[in-house]
């Protein structure tokens, strides 16, 4: 349940990507995105997880970040990070994906895809790490800690930690106490 997959592609896009049609959208470096538009009827078509988009090159990208996000049955989350084309899967935990297929026109994904994402399947990772602090997991995670300490007990030993204590200062001190007669361990992978 704690794993998402997300990516962010590397290439970054002009300051006004919300208006310019796609015919006419740049990189920052002021190279065209989509230069292989060879004549005013060619489109841009790919698939999101199964799911195909289709557009005319006089859209935005805006018309295509709203269309992904309108369409539940692709199971992603399309946006634009500082600049750079990001997509996340609505999804998380086991069932978390995100698989690309170029269709016609222009490649947006692979090697020299448009949107700057090589990979057309993306691993997903895991939203907690050791790190972390018992806030930021269940922000993360979409918890709520409710109070201001996190308590439980093992094995009739009670333990408490404040939520600025981080995941692997929990583990340590569980695995450090005799009484609890643990050994707590957190997998990243799984």
């Amino acid at each position: 349940a704690n794993s998402l997959a997300s990516v962010t592609g590397t290439k970054e896009l002009e300051e006004d990507w919300r208006t310019e049609k796609l015919s006419d959208l740049e990189y920052a470096d002021g190279s065209k995105v989509f230069d292989d538009f060879s004549s005013s009827s060619d489109r841009v078509s790919f698939a999101v997880n199964g799911v195909t988009f289709t557009f005319d090159q006089d859209e935005t990208l805006s018309d295509i970040i709203n269309e992904v996000n309108a369409t539940a049955s692709a199971k992603a989350k399309m946006s634009v990070t500082d600049g750079k084309i990001r997509f996340e899967s609505t999804v998380k935990g086991a069932e978390t994906k995100l698989e690309f297929k170029n269709i016609a026109g222009p490649e947006v994904f692979g090697k020299d895809g448009a949107f700057g994402i090589k990979d057309t399947s993306i691993t997903p990772k895991s939203l907690i790490s050791e790190d972390m602090t018992l806030a930021e997991i269940a922000e993360a995670t979409g918890k709520e800690l409710g109070g201001t300490d996190v308590a439980f007990s093992i094995n009739g030993k009670e333990f408490r930690f404040g939520q600025d204590t981080t995941l692997q200062d929990v583990l340590k001190t569980v695995n450090n106490d005799p009484d609890a007669k643990v050994t707590m361990t957190y997998d990243q992978d799984k």
